[in-house]
């Protein structure tokens, strides 16, 4: 009996063994900054190979980096609603990063990496703001002060890259990953609602945010507007943008 418990103990010691590090889970520590949870999964494949997924969550919140963006704004002379809409902005997110990592050493799960990454994000958000409204009426010009309009809509990102990092495992079990750099180029477009129920029936609704639009600075490319109802509009927008990665992670290696 004494020596099946031996044989049987050895068994599992061997099995253990062989299967250690080659599975990883990571939490990544620099998006917590912006209330991002980033949870992350690796599968060693070869002595060079691995490939991992990630998965993201944004916690309901505001605008990350709100006071340099109001900052942008006041600089370039745009109206005082803007900056209203930003501190009234609520954002969310969710998003996916699968990989594929090759270790020159023959390591896999330790050492340096590099290797090709793909992404998707979608950025929920909604906000409302107040804006005086200018029409006309049977020929005679009006103001409608502090008309309320609610906006909500996404920004989705669909890309991919080039990952270079470095990896360590500590005491057999606690894993750090570095990301020490990420570039690569994303595909964002955005479709957004507008709704104001108090909107004069005069004016185009569309026309009319396309005007206020039209103070933001022109960096990233133009909004386009178009009136879906008396009281909705709908916008549209989209660029190819350049990303960099940078990231540390703390994780189980099993």
């Amino acid at each position: 009996m004494r020596k099946t418990i031996q044989f049987l103990a050895i068994c599992i010691i061997s099995i253990t063994s062989a299967s250690a590090q080659s599975n990883k889970v990571d939490l990544g520590l620099t998006g917590l900054i912006n209330r991002n949870l980033n949870f992350s999964y690796e599968r060693k494949l070869s002595d060079k190979f691995s490939v991992k997924s990630g998965l993201g969550y944004m916690l309901p919140g505001k605008l990350p980096w709100l006071d340099y963006s109001k900052e942008f704004l006041n600089d370039n002379e745009t109206e005082g609603y803007l900056v209203v809409a930003l501190n009234n902005l609520r954002i969310s997110a969710i998003s996916i990063t699968p990989e594929i990592r090759f270790f020159p050493k023959g390591n896999a799960l330790k050492g340096l990496y590099l290797g090709p990454y793909a992404k998707y994000a979608d950025y929920m958000f909604n906000s409302s703001y107040t804006s005086d409204v200018d029409y006309t009426d049977n020929g005679l010009p009006f103001t409608k002060k502090d008309v309320v309009f609610d906006l909500s809509g996404h920004i989705r990102k669909a890309g991919a890259g080039i990952v270079i990092g470095y990896q360590w495992i500590a005491s057999e079990t606690i894993s750090f990953d570095l990301c020490l750099f990420g570039p690569g180029l994303v595909y964002a477009f955005a479709t957004s609602t507008v709704d104001s129920p108090e909107f004069p029936s005069s004016r185009d609704i569309g026309e009319f945010t396309q005007e206020e639009l039209s103070v933001i600075p022109n960096v990233l490319g133009t909004i386009e507007v178009e009136q879906t109802s008396r009281i909705s509009a709908k916008g549209t927008w989209n660029q190819i943008l350049p990303i960099c990665r940078f990231n540390l992670s703390i994780g189980i290696a099993f």
